[in-house]
């Protein structure tokens, strides 16, 4: 376990670079399908009706693209009094230790999904692979981009899917039990 009083602690999230080479390749079926749409437009006089599909085509596909890239940046550092959570499109936020009312680690299965998932009362992962994953249980809700810019929600239950689970896990508890008892660093 990493000394927390010396240095602050980064864990990547566990699987990111795969998952980001899996949304790119998903990139080409974007493509095809606005291809597909102006090429329609372009050639069939009744087809004008598709330039708004092929519109949310391009969006969607712009986004996806912007959040594999950003998930090579997808991090959770444990600092000195806050953790900072980065993961793309959704949340770039310190929260204080004060704010963590306890850290369990929990299992997140494949069929919770993978991306930014939520139950919409309050529980929230961010998950780039399945398995041990510690989860948060925060005093305030913190918010969160579901999709950013249209449709956020807040946290109460923050779940990760950092490399090195259970060594997160660890230090931050470590950290939260000094904080919490009072005893300086």
């Amino acid at each position: 376990m990493p000394d927390v009083d010396s240095a602050d602690s980064t864990y990547a999230f566990r699987w990111a670079r795969a998952f980001s080479w899996l949304l790119l390749g998903t990139e080409f079926l974007f493509v095809a399908g606005f291809v597909g749409m102006v090429f329609a437009v372009l050639t069939a006089s009744k087809a004008w009706w598709l330039i708004f599909p092929a519109m949310l085509v391009a969006f969607a596909g712009v986004f996806v693209a912007l959040f594999a890239l950003g998930l090579r940046g997808a991090a959770v550092t444990i600092e000195r009094d806050a953790i900072h959570v980065r993961f793309p499109t959704s949340m770039d936020t310190r929260i204080p230790l004060a704010n963590i009312a306890g850290v369990a680690l929990v299992n997140h299965g494949f069929w919770y999904g993978l991306g930014i998932r939520t139950n919409l009362v309050g529980h929230v992962a961010l998950a780039t692979a399945w398995g041990p994953s510690p989860e948060l249980e925060l005093r305030q809700p913190v918010r969160a981009g579901i999709l950013p810019l249209i449709w956020w929600t807040h946290a109460r239950s923050l779940r990760l899917t950092v490399e090195q689970p259970q060594e997160f896990v660890d230090s931050l508890r470590n950290r939260l039990g000094r904080t919490i008892r009072g005893v300086p660093e």
